[in-house]
């Protein structure tokens, strides 16, 4: 009788646990879709600057002046590329860390079995 009420309490312990992780993974994992998004949104406002410094590029390419401010502009463009190109590998990174953060997720949930596996062991355990 002793053995089973320290088992039904390591159960509940266990139970408790997984619960916690879950509700941790699922916290990090909103987190994350958070900051996709707002790399999303930074990574089309670049795009936007760059197709705008484009169309001023192109009509300043005229004479000394526009072929200095041409430059100076091409600068600009290269450093906005650079932090596009930055951006969408950080963006690739978080992908793949959701990625295995799901694939963790359906891991552990397969080992603890379905969803009534924490009444049906604790029927069996009573029994």
């Amino acid at each position: 009788m002793e053995k089973l009420a320290e088992q039904q309490r390591k159960f509940r312990n266990l139970e408790s646990d997984r619960k916690a992780y879950a509700e941790e993974t699922v916290a990090n994992i909103k987190k994350q879709w958070t900051i996709i998004e707002k790399l999303k949104n930074e990574n089309n406002a670049l795009k936007d600057l760059i197709a705008k410094l484009n169309q001023q590029s192109a009509k300043n390419n005229l004479g000394a002046t526009g072929f200095e401010r041409g430059a100076a502009n091409e600068n600009e463009i290269e450093e906005l590329k650079t932090r596009l190109e930055e951006e969408l590998r950080l963006q690739d990174e978080v992908n793949r860390n959701i990625r295995d953060f799901n694939n963790k997720i359906i891991e552990k949930k397969s080992h603890l079995g379905g969803i009534n596996a924490g009444q049906e062991t604790q029927i069996a355990m009573n029994k």
